[in-house]
């Protein structure tokens, strides 16, 4: 099932588009997440999604996936 240390290599996986970079290429240690607790899930995993979209360069996940909710449960730890 989803984990938080699923999450932290998904953050850091330069795999997740196709442009070299990964989440913690922008958000180091958390940068510009501070607010991220003010989002419900569903609100959450599309302002994921679109960041995987648009500053990846790579396919969105399903809103069911495993690796999703990973993601979300590492980026509530910062």
């Amino acid at each position: 099932g989803p984990s938080v240390e699923l999450g932290k290599s998904l953050f850091e996986s330069t795999n997740l588009g196709s442009n070299g970079k990964s989440c913690a290429t922008c958000h180091a240690s958390g940068k510009g997440l501070q607010n991220i607790g003010s989002y419900d899930d569903a609100q959450l995993k599309k302002i994921v999604n679109s960041c995987v979209q648009n500053a990846l360069k790579g396919k969105a996940f399903s809103p069911d996936a495993q690796e999703l909710d990973s993601l979300l449960a590492y980026l509530r730890t910062l």
